[in-house]
């Protein structure tokens, strides 16, 4: 049925686990889909001298990345979540994205949850 909200309870933004040791990004998600607030979730475990910050980027292309500065989130913490709540996007895509100054974590689960129309 063409216009039916459902809710998406997993869209996963990674295939499998990761170790995190130089700068990474998830999968990307459309949000053309979309209708009204969504989530992004990542959670990460057995880090090792972490100093990393964890923030959301937005494209309209794939190609091109800006950070969305507001979500910058300072990571020092060998095991932890980051969960955003977005209420607007103003743009096509969006990803989440770890900026690495040092150490390692493993980042075992990154999703999208949000509402879409089918």
């Amino acid at each position: 049925m063409s216009g039916q909200i459902d809710q998406i309870r997993k869209r996963h933004l990674i295939d499998s686990p990761e170790t995190v040791t130089t700068d990474w990004n998830t999968k990307a998600q459309t949000l053309d889909d979309r209708t009204g607030p969504f989530s992004l979730f990542l959670k990460y475990e057995n880090g090792t001298a972490v100093s990393m910050t964890i923030v959301v980027q937005m494209s309209t292309n794939l190609v091109d990345w800006a950070d969305i500065t507001e979500t910058e989130v300072p990571v020092v913490d060998n095991t932890g979540t980051v969960l955003y709540d977005i209420d607007g996007s103003g743009t096509q895509f969006v990803r989440i994205a770890i900026r690495v100054n040092s150490g390692s974590i493993d980042v075992v689960d990154a999703q999208f949850i949000g509402s879409q129309f089918h």
